[in-house]
C-alpha cells in the first residue's frame, strides 16, 4: 500500500494539550485548498507500523536535537520541511540561564527546524543562546490562547455536560489543581531526560509539594461539605497509582486527564496553579487563579513568568481562596507575560502560524535535512552490527593497523626513491623497500656507530652527517604526524562505538523492557484519538470559522 500523498502532516503527542489546536490549524489550511491529515505519535509508536502519509510539510510538536528530530520525522514516508509548533517554551530558570548542553537544547537537525515561538523571549533565547538561524523563528502568539476568544466560545464544554461526563456535581462549587508534577513517583527508568544540574532540586521540591498539596485538599473536603476538587494530573503522572487510590478513597476528590484543561478551567469556579504555563490560559480566562506554594520554590527552580506574584503559601489561605467568596488572585507582571506570550491583538495567533506554513510550504530555498528513522533499523541487525561487527572492525582492524603495523606502515611512506625507466610496478616496489632498509641502515651507520664519527673529519663526510641527520629528522616528524592522527582516529572511532552502543540501549528499551511497553501502552490510551473524533472536532471549528 503506497503513503497517501498531503500537504501538511501533523504530528501531535499530547491530546489534552495539543488536539484541538491542531485541528484548528488542519481547518484554517484546509479553507486556505491544501489537504491536511493528524497522527499521534504514541499510536504510532505502539503499532509500529508503516508510515501512512508522505508529505511536503510535517508539523512536530517538539524538535530539540537528532534523536527528536528523527524519532518525529520517522512517522512520515517522506517530507521535504519540517515545521516545529514547540508545545513546551517557557523553561525553568536554571535552564533558561544554564549553557550546559542538555537533551533540552537546541543541536543538529533542530537549529534549521522552523519553529513557532509564543513572544519576543523565547525567540531570543533560541537565536541567541542556541543559535536557532533568526528566519527559522516567528513570534506568533500562543494558539491555545485563541479559545479564549468570543469567536471559539462555542468550542468550550459547557460546565453541566462536562461536570455530569465526569460524575460531579454541577450545583457545588468546584476548585481545580493543575499539577506540574512531572517526575513524582515514575518509575526512573521511565523519567524524562536527567541531564541539568536543577532537575534533582525540582525532584525534591516537587515530591515535598505534592504530599502538602494532597493532605490540604483532604483536609479541606472534611471541612467544605459543599466543595468538590478536581485533580488535574500532568502526563507524565499516568502512572502514579496514589492519585487513583485517593480519588477512590475520597468521594468528592477527582483525578481527570481529559478533556483539555481549557474547558475545565472555565467551567471550575478557582483554579490552582504550582508551576506551570497553563497559568497564561488560567489569567486569559478570567477564572480566579491562585499560586500554589506551600513549600517555597527555589529560584532556579521557578519560571520567569512568575516572577513578582503573590502565592498562597499556608493552609488557612488555601481554605479562604477555595471556600470564600474572595475572588481576588494574584497574577503575573504583565511585563514578563507579555515578553514570553505575545499580545497578538484583534489577529488570531491561528491565522499568523498558518501564514507562516503556507510561506514555508511555498519558499522553495527552504529545505531541512533528511534523517533515517528509527525504524528502518531493526534492532536483530543493530546488535549485530554494533556488538559484534562494529567492534571486531574496531578492535581488530585498528589494533593491527595502527600498533602492530604502525611502523612499517609509517616507514614505508617514507621518502621514495625515484623510479628508474622502464622498470615494472611490482619489481619498483620491491625496490623501494630495499632502498629504504638500505637508506636506514645507513642512517643508523652514520650517526649512531664510530664510522660516523670518522666521516664527520671530512668535509664530505660532514655533509653526508647532516644530510642523514635532516633525514632522521624529517622522519621524526612523520612519526609524530602520524601518531596524532592514529590517536584522533581512535578517538573518533571510540566516540563513535559509545554513540552507538547507546543507541542500541535505548532501542533496547523501547522494544524489550516490560515497563516500558506499559507506559508506551497507557500513553497510548490516554493520547488515542479516532479519525471519527477529529472529524468530530474539526466539523465544530469549521462552525466557529464560518460564523466569523
Amino acid at each position: 500500500m503506497h503513503p497517501q500523498k498531503v500537504d501538511f502532516l501533523f504530528i501531535y503527542e499530547v491530546k489534552a494539550r495539543e488536539l484541538e489546536n491542531v485541528c484548528l490549524l488542519a481547518c484554517e489550511l484546509e479553507r486556505r485548498g491544501y489537504s491536511t491529515a493528524i497522527l499521534n505519535s504514541w499510536a504510532m509508536l505502539k503499532k509500529r507500523s508503516r508510515p501512512a502519509y508522505s508529505c511536503t510539510t510535517l508539523v512536530v510538536s517538539a524538535c530539540y536535537n537528532e534523536e527528536v528530530y528523527r524519532f518525529f520525522t520517522g512517522f512520515a514516508a517522506h517530507y521535504e520541511k519540517v515545521f516545529c509548533l514547540q508545545w513546551e517554551q517557557v523553561p525553568v530558570n536554571y535552564s533558561y540561564r544554564s549553557r550546559q548542553v542538555t537533551s533540552w537544547t537546541y543541536q543538529g537537525p533542530a537549529k534549521q527546524v522552523r519553529n513557532v515561538c509564543w513572544g519576543e523571549a523565547g525567540q531570543k533565547r533560541l537565536v541567541e543562546s542556541f543559535g536557532v538561524a533568526p528566519d527559522c523563528t516567528r513570534v506568533t502568539g500562543y494558539i491555545t490562547l485563541d479559545f479564549y476568544r468570543p469567536m471559539f466560545r462555542p468550542m468550550l464544554v459547557s460546565r453541566r455536560r462536562l461536570f455530569e461526563r465526569e460524575g460531579l456535581d454541577a450545583g457545588k462549587k468546584t476548585c481545580l489543581f493543575i499539577s506540574s508534577f512531572a517526575y513524582v513517583k515514575l518509575p526512573p527508568k521511565l523519567e524524562a531526560v536527567a541531564d541539568e544540574d536543577g532537575k534533582e532540586m525540582t525532584k525534591l521540591v516537587s515530591a515535598q509539594t505534592q504530599q502538602i498539596v494532597l493532605e490540604w485538599i483532604e483536609r479541606l473536603l472534611c471541612e467544605e461539605p459543599g466543595l468538590q476538587f478536581i485533580y488535574r494530573p500532568h502526563p507524565s503522572e499516568a502512572e502514579n497509582p496514589a492519585l487513583r487510590a485517593m480519588a477512590r478513597r475520597i468521594p468528592r476528590f477527582f483525578c481527570i486527564a481529559q478533556p483539555a484543561v481549557k474547558h475545565w478551567i472555565c467551567a471550575c469556579d478557582r483554579v490552582y496553579i504550582w508551576n506551570s504555563t497553563t497559568a497564561a490560559e488560567a489569567w486569559q480566562s478570567g477564572t480566579p487563579t491562585f499560586l500554589l506554594r506551600p513549600v517555597a520554590l527555589p529560584e532556579a527552580c521557578d519560571m520567569p513568568i512568575f516572577s513578582g506574584c503573590a502565592a498562597v503559601c499556608r493552609y488557612e489561605d488555601f481554605r479562604a481562596s477555595a471556600a470564600g467568596s474572595e475572588k481576588k488572585a494574584g497574577t503575573a507582571r504583565p511585563q514578563a507575560l507579555r515578553a514570553w506570550y505575545a499580545d497578538t491583538g484583534e489577529t488570531p495567533v491561528y491565522q499568523n502560524i498558518c501564514g507562516w506554513l503556507e510561506e514555508t510550504h511555498a519558499d522553495p530555498a527552504y529545505k531541512s535535512p533528511a534523517a533515517a528513522p528509527y525504524t528502518d533499523v531493526p534492532y536483530l541487525r543493530m546488535w549485530l552490527e554494533y556488538r559484534v561487527v562494529y567492534p571486531w572492525k574496531n578492535r581488530f582492524v585498528h589494533t593491527l593497523r595502527y600498533r602492530v603495523c604502525y611502523w612499517p606502515i609509517v616507514w614505508l611512506r617514507a621518502a621514495r626513491p625515484p623510479r628508474p625507466k622502464g622498470m615494472p610496478g611490482a619489481l619498483y616496489k620491491a625496490y623501494s623497500v630495499f632502498w629504504r632498509f638500505g637508506s636506514w641502515v645507513g642512517r643508523l651507520a652514520i650517526l649512531h656507530t664510530p664510522v660516523g664519527r670518522w666521516l664527520r673529519r671530512s668535509e664530505k663526510g660532514e655533509k653526508r652527517c647532516r644530510a642523514a641527520a635532516w633525514q632522521h629528522e624529517q622522519l621524526g616528524q612523520r612519526l609524530q604526524e602520524e601518531n596524532r592522527r592514529w590517536q584522533a582516529d581512535k578517538a573518533e572511532v571510540d566516540q563513535m562505538q559509545q554513540r552507538l552502543l547507546s543507541e542500541l540501549r535505548r532501542e533496547k528499551q523501547n522494544r524489550d523492557t516490560a515497563q516500558k511497553r506499559r507506559y508506551d501502552a497507557s500513553k497510548y490510551r490516554l493520547n488515542r484519538a479516532s479519525q471519527r473524533e477529529i472529524r468530530r472536532i474539526k466539523s465544530r471549528l469549521r462552525e466557529c470559522l464560518e460564523a466569523t
